[in-house]
C-alpha cells in the first residue's frame, strides 16, 4: 500500500504544474527540484526491489496509478492505418501476439469505442492528455472494459506501450517543493526529488515510506 501511495506522489518534469494555484506556483528562479515535483503527464516509478508503477498526473491535480504487470513492456505501431499492440511475450502457440483495434465514433464527452480483433465486446477509451479524441497513437488513455474493469495505458513516441490494470484515482499538490498525494482512501504521502533530470527523462526521488526510487517521464 505504501508503494501505491508514493507511486502517485511524484511525476516527471518539465510539464505543467500539478494542481498548483497561481499563489502556490514556484518562482521562475526556483531550484530545478521544485519543477520536478510539480510536473504532470505520464511517468513510471521504479523501486529498489524491481517493481514498477505506471502513473498519470493531470493539470487539475488528479492522478491515476497502478502496478505494471512486469518489468517488460509492450510495443505499439500503426499497421494498415490501424493501431496495433504487441504485449510482452508470444502467444501460446509461439506466434506473435499482436492485436489491432478498430475505433468507433467519438461521443460528446470525447470518449470512443475500440474493438480489438477477435474480441466479443468493445471497450470505451478516452484520452487523459490533450491529443485528438478518436485517434490512437502517442498519448495516455483511460480504458473501461465491458466487464467493469479499467486500465491506464501510455503509448510513447519511441513505440513502447505501458499498461496498468485497475488503476486507483488520487489527487496531488505541491507543498514546499514536495509532491504530496492523497490516495482514494484519504491517506496522504509526500516525497521530494533528490536529483536533476537525466537525459533519459529520469530523476531520483525519496520519501519516508520507500526511501530512494527513480521517476521517469514517458
Amino acid at each position: 500500500m505504501k508503494k501505491h501511495i508514493v507511486a502517485v506522489s511524484l511525476s516527471a518534469a518539465l510539464l505543467a504544474g500539478c494542481g498548483e494555484s497561481q499563489e502556490e506556483a514556484a518562482p521562475v528562479d526556483a531550484a530545478p527540484e521544485v519543477d520536478l515535483a510539480a510536473g504532470t503527464g505520464p511517468y513510471l516509478v521504479s523501486y529498489a526491489d524491481g517493481t514498477e508503477t505506471l502513473n498519470f498526473a493531470s493539470e487539475d491535480g488528479t492522478e491515476y496509478s497502478g502496478a505494471t504487470p512486469g518489468p517488460e513492456h509492450g510495443t505499439w505501431s500503426m499497421i494498415d492505418g490501424r493501431a496495433c499492440l504487441d504485449p510482452p511475450g508470444d502467444a501460446e502457440d509461439g506466434s506473435p501476439n499482436v492485436t489491432c483495434v478498430t475505433s468507433g465514433e467519438v461521443a460528446d464527452d470525447g470518449s470512443w469505442t475500440v474493438m480489438p480483433d477477435g474480441a466479443e465486446e468493445s471497450a470505451t477509451i478516452r484520452r487523459l492528455d490533450d491529443g485528438p479524441a478518436g485517434e490512437l497513437g502517442v498519448g495516455s488513455y483511460l480504458i473501461d472494459f465491458a466487464d467493469g474493469t479499467q486500465a491506464l495505458g501510455v503509448w510513447s513516441e519511441s513505440g513502447d506501450a505501458y499498461v496498468t490494470f485497475e488503476p486507483s484515482t488520487g489527487s496531488c499538490r505541491v507543498v514546499d517543493g514536495q509532491r504530496c498525494t492523497t490516495a482514494g482512501d484519504g491517506t496522504e504521502s509526500c516525497g521530494a526529488p533528490t536529483g536533476e533530470m537525466a537525459e533519459d527523462g529520469s530523476f531520483t526521488a525519496e520519501d519516508e515510506a520507500n526511501g530512494s526510487f527513480t521517476v521517469r517521464m514517458l
